[in-house]
């Protein structure tokens, strides 16, 4: 074995361990979370992830099984990690030089029979104290340092979520967003005023004018991607917003139980999830049953100081959803 590659492996063993600790569970229930002024206390809940669903089933019986399926009868709370290009790999077989993986979006989702669908954009700039961290670093750092199990503890604990509520993950990344987008056959988006996206490998722009735009996956994807500095936080959640919209609107339209049940196979085939097939055909389901898009709200954030790149909360949020 290469000498520095043998010493990387070391080091990320050395590292997981040094925040894993003999003894996972307690650790995790340690974890205080700072933000800008605000302390939040607590023990966080420590979440035993059961191992994703391997399942893998021809179109013909994923679409019965979603005619079949029942909507949520209980309240569910939904993280979707959102990471960068060829990132995905299964937890089990990430090295710590793998999770260096630019988280670019967070997105909670929590269902109820009596509230409908609400949906939440967490700001992965936010400003977090972790365990043995001298300096602030983003809450994206969280899905590097502590994976999903981290990160849905903190966004549970600073957004105010109910803790009793049964909690579901998705991991996605860009190339599957593609992927699943021309599996649908595109979307149509909405804009109300022009939106400039930079191809910063090819040196040039793309404008998307006020009003509707279809898109393919390859666009849909870099526009997910698309970054102008490190200050534009808030408009990439923007621009991920009218993708979601676009995507709710594309099962709503005819043919929805045979573009639902394509998502569903591709989600099972495309994601991490510790959700299985008939959970997945229960939220789709509730998705494309609605006659309007669900509302996709964003935290406010505290004015940025100078350029400072770490954000603050405005105010300490409780039950944010």
């Amino acid at each position: 074995m290469d000498p520095s590659k043998e010493n990387q492996t070391n080091t990320s063993r050395a590292v997981k361990r040094q925040w894993l600790g003999r003894h996972p569970g307690r650790t995790l229930h340690r974890i205080g979370v700072t933000i800008a002024a605000i302390w939040v206390a607590g023990s966080m809940i420590n979440i035993m992830w059961p191992k994703p669903d391997q399942v893998k089933l021809n179109s013909s019986h994923i679409q019965a099984q979603f005619k079949r399926s029942r909507l949520p009868s209980r309240k569910i709370t939904i993280f979707i990690i959102g990471t960068g290009k060829n990132s995905f790999k299964p937890q089990n077989e990430l090295k710590f030089e793998d999770k260096v993986q630019s988280v670019q979006s967070i997105i909670v989702v929590k269902f109820s029979t009596k509230n409908g669908v609400k949906i939440l954009q967490a700001p992965i700039e936010l400003g977090i104290m972790f365990p043995g961290e001298r300096s602030p670093k983003t809450l994206s750092s969280g899905y590097e340092i502590g994976g999903v199990a981290l990160i849905t503890d903190i966004i549970t604990e600073v957004l105010g979520l109910e803790k009793e509520i049964p909690k579901r993950y998705v991991v996605i990344n860009s190339d599957a967003i593609r992927r699943i987008i021309d599996s649908l056959g595109g979307i149509e988006i909405s804009l109300q005023e022009a939106m400039r996206i930079n191809h910063k490998t090819e040196t040039k722009f793309q404008t998307y004018f006020a009003g509707k735009h279809f898109l393919d996956g390859a666009k849909v994807e870099e526009i997910f991607l698309y970054l102008e500095n490190s200050h534009d936080g808030v408009g990439r959640r923007k621009r991920v917003a009218i993708l979601l919209e676009g995507l709710f609107k594309e099962l709503r339209a005819h043919n929805k139980i045979k573009k639902s049940s394509m998502l569903v196979k591709k989600l099972l085939e495309e994601v991490e999830t510790d959700m299985n097939k008939e959970e997945l055909s229960s939220l789709v389901s509730a998705f494309s049953s609605y006659n309007h898009t669900p509302i996709i709200r964003q935290i406010e954030l505290a004015p940025r100081a100078g350029k400072q790149i770490l954000r603050q909360l405005k105010n300490s949020p409780i039950n944010s959803l």
